[in-house]
């Protein structure tokens, strides 16, 4: 990833906010990353697993970029949830879009947004 298309990542993830409860209830079965990045998707909850690959510090928040088999996106959860690179989660959210415009090219990006008092659990290893 280019530092510009970082430094956007963390500006629109900085803005954030409203999420969906887990508190640990998965009531989605886990999706391939790849197959729920579609724009029929957002709004949509969604259940996940994957290893965190990426982790990008914010405001009253952080962003974990999260990879499996099919491809990766980045979560947005608040300080309450902590992971380490290299962890594998299972976590469930609503599927999301930033549109991030520059010279009339879409850099956006799908994510998933996790409520601050959600909780996580650990993926299969």
């Amino acid at each position: 990833m280019n530092p510009l298309h970082c430094c956007l990542l963390s500006f629109f993830l900085v803005t954030a906010t409203g999420c969906h409860p887990v508190n640990g209830d998965y009531t989605t079965p886990v999706s391939p990353i790849q197959q729920i990045k579609q724009e029929e998707n957002l709004g949509q909850l969604f259940t996940i697993e994957g290893k965190i690959v990426k982790i990008v510090p914010l405001l009253n928040s952080q962003a974990y970029q999260i990879q499996d088999n099919s491809g990766s996106i980045w979560v947005v959860v608040g300080d309450k949830l902590q992971f380490n690179p290299g962890q594998t989660v299972k976590l469930q959210g609503i599927l999301k879009y930033q549109n991030i415009t520059i010279e009339g090219e879409d850099w956006g990006e799908f994510y998933l947004e996790i409520l601050e008092n959600s909780s996580a659990s650990p993926g299969k290893r």
